[in-house]
């Protein structure tokens, strides 16, 4: 966003509503747009021409982004409600479409693609892995999807799925305990309830159904938030190949008949992952700064 424009609308609009339009100029750089700031530049000129007054200014100003994401979503075969969307909101769909073309687990989005769902709930279950919003935050914001766009998205995930299905190779004790060293040191605790029944001599390596299995009395009375620590933790001293958040998906039943709550221990968990990835970044990091 040009200087100019920013420190106008700094002085004629919301902190909440130039982050959102600042969000939105960004979002057009990601998406390749070049020398889309004539269009603001030429409302500016039509305020100091006294043609327009400054709450019109800033309504064409939020007006002409909203066209720009709209063509965004159009090239991707997108429809939306545009009615009833704000500016925040398409922000949040282009940056889920967006990430949805670079997700980690390739096999949790081939298996989504592969289902027999319809194509507008497989495509909001994929953006729902890129952000912090369930599938059904989407679903009722857009409208359509094109069958190519999934097409294509298929293409991308295949065969990253099936490198992803490759048996890993063999991963010794020594690996298991470092993990959940760093996990442990991530949280900013001592102990959670997995650790103290390897600290009891449980073997490091199991499958992941047999850790949750022993943990599943205390599973049933903790609180959704320590459930996904506790299942996050299984997942990284298990021998299972399979993606993080498949494995939990797979336990998630028991521990709830409610689906909103096992939806909630998902994203928790998949908070969770994505939060300790960074951590390890970060730790790495700092390790190499220091050599």
């Amino acid at each position: 966003m040009l200087d100019t424009i920013r420190n106008y609308l700094r002085t004629q609009t919301t902190p909440e509503h130039l982050s959102a339009l600042e969000t939105s100029d960004r979002i057009l750089s990601l998406f390749g747009f070049k020398q889309f700031d004539l269009p603001f530049m030429e409302i500016l000129a039509r305020l100091e021409d006294l043609a327009i007054d400054h709450a019109t200014c800033v309504e064409l100003i939020d007006g002409k982004y909203k066209d720009y994401l709209y063509a965004i979503l159009d090239s991707h075969y997108l429809s939306v409600d545009v009615e009833n969307l704000n500016l925040e909101e398409l922000n949040t769909i282009l940056m889920a479409l967006k990430d949805c073309q670079s997700l980690e687990s390739a096999t949790e989005v081939f298996r989504i693609l592969e289902s027999s769902e319809d194509d507008l709930s497989r495509f909001c279950q994929i953006l729902s892995l890129a952000c912090a919003y369930e599938a059904e935050w989407f679903m009722v914001r857009l409208e359509y999807v094109h069958p190519n766009t999934l097409s294509l998205l298929h293409d991308l995930y295949e065969t990253q799925a099936s490198a992803e299905a490759i048996e890993a190779p063999i991963v010794n004790a020594s690996t298991y305990r470092e993990n959940m060293i760093q996990y442990l040191a991530f949280l900013g605790v001592e102990d959670i309830n997995l650790t103290r029944f390897v600290r009891d001599g449980l073997q490091w390596g199991l499958a992941f159904i047999d850790y949750v299995k022993l943990l599943q009395t205390q599973l049933l009375v903790i609180p959704e938030k320590n459930i996904a620590v506790e299942l996050f933790a299984c997942t990284l001293i298990c021998n299972d190949t399979e993606p993080k958040i498949t494995l939990i998906d797979s336990v998630l039943a028991q521990f709830s008949a409610d689906t909103e709550q096992s939806a909630r221990i998902r994203k928790y968990a998949q908070a969770l992952e994505n939060k300790f990835a960074h951590f390890l970044t970060e730790q790495a990091q700092a390790n190499a700064s220091e050599e």
